[in-house]
């Protein structure tokens, strides 16, 4: 009894650990956040299917006071629109995606 107990623990561990590599697999990019003052710096991996707006809820469970602001993100100059992919976006992993927070009056 206790050896099968064993067996199915060991199954299980088994199984944990291919979900997560497979998981891992699927997020193939780094988007990499920089604020203008650099103030912030922060890589977040994903897939390129993932929606922009998840990815920068991420970004906001990190530093929730950006939820504050109404935030810009530009992808080599170019406004970034939340609801589409990271590919439809055309992001490349590893460059830096621009934090453009409003100037305080």
């Amino acid at each position: 009894m206790n050896m099968e107990i064993d067996k199915l623990k060991k199954e299980i561990s088994n199984n944990r650990s291919k979900v997560e590599d497979k998981n891992d697999l699927n997020k193939d990019k780094c988007i990499n956040f920089i604020s203008q003052d650099h103030s912030i710096i922060y890589g977040i991996p994903c897939s390129g299917d993932s929606i922009f707006a998840e990815i920068e809820e991420i970004l906001y469970k990190e530093y929730p006071e950006l939820r504050e602001t109404n935030n810009l993100f530009l992808f080599e100059g170019k406004e970034i629109l939340r609801f589409k992919t990271v590919n439809e976006n055309k992001i490349v992993s590893g460059k830096p995606i621009l934090l453009v927070r409003p100037i305080d009056n």
